[in-house]
This record gives structure tokens, C-alpha cells and sequence, in this order.
């Protein structure tokens, strides 16, 4: 089954955010972040229920390429929305407040 993906406000702001500053460390780093979000999204609409709960019904996805944690909630059996994204380095109670 595939899953239509929504991203929350929040997250889009992250993504945008994150970008950015990868855009400024290496001119086309922050193009190659967005196509990583971009992919693994696609991957997400098809494998949704591959990753287990975490927090509630809250899900991780770890990006390879670049140090975060999509996260994600599946909310019925054909939607998905991706709350944000956390820095891999960030410590485990301010990944915790994520909602």
C-alpha cells in the first residue's frame, strides 16, 4: 500500500532551515540534502510501517547521508505525516518533546 505524504509546517521549516545552512558550508550540499528528503520520502510512502514506534506512535527514519532522524507519524492507513527532523547528535530528552 502506498501512503500519501504530508509534512507538517514545522518540518518544512526545518528542511528549509537545514538547507540552507548546507548551502552555505558547500555550494549544491543543500540542493543534495533536499533531494535526500525527497527520496526518502518516496521511500517512506512505501515503507511507512517498516520502522517501529519509538515514542508512542511516533517513527524514526535515519537519513544515511546526512546526520538526522526524519520523524514521522502514520495517521491511518494511507497517510503519513512527517513531524521534523532531529540532528542525530541532539540529546535524547529534547528528541523526546517532539510532537
Amino acid at each position: 500500500m502506498k501512503f500519501q505524504i504530508g509534512i507538517s509546517s514545522e518540518a518544512r521549516r526545518e528542511i528549509t532551515e537545514i538547507a540552507l545552512w548546507y548551502e552555505d558550508k558547500r555550494l549544491g550540499l543543500g540542493e543534495e540534502f533536499l533531494t535526500s528528503i525527497i527520496i526518502y520520502s518516496e521511500y517512506l510512502s512505501n515503507n511507512a510501517h517498516s520502522h517501529p514506534k519509538v515514542r508512542g506512535e511516533l517513527r524514526e527514519l535515519y537519513i544515511r547521508r546526512f546526520p538526522y532522524v526524519i520523524i514521522y507519524h502514520i495517521i491511518d492507513e494511507k497517510d503519513v505525516v512527517i513531524l521534523g527532523l532531529v540532528h542525530t547528535k541532539m540529546h535524547p530528552s529534547k528528541r523526546k518533546k517532539r510532537k
